[in-house]
């Protein structure tokens, strides 16, 4: 199984209604993509591609319910992570 290493870059001031992350993905040292996250969508930008694949959040829903392999969440809680408030 290729080593994957996962990079996370996070402007110094957060708006989180706001601000889009970027994730650059690579795979036994090899630059592969980033992942794009925004409000409206996640998309996938693949190395040396000019076009990226964008999905939105309720069809990336959908998506990774039917494709993905199933695992036990931890709790937002367990992680140190809160439960957003409106």
């Amino acid at each position: 199984m290729p080593t994957h290493e996962v990079g996370l870059y996070v402007p110094d001031t957060i708006w989180l209604s706001k601000v889009d992350v970027e994730i650059p993905v690579r795979s036994d040292g090899e630059y592969i993509g980033r992942l794009h996250i925004s409000q409206g969508s996640v998309d996938w930008i693949g190395a040396r591609q000019q076009h990226g694949h964008r999905m939105s959040w309720e069809k990336f829903a959908e998506f990774m319910t039917a494709s993905g392999s199933r695992f036990k969440a931890p709790s937002p809680t367990a992680t140190g992570r809160r439960r957003p408030t409106r």
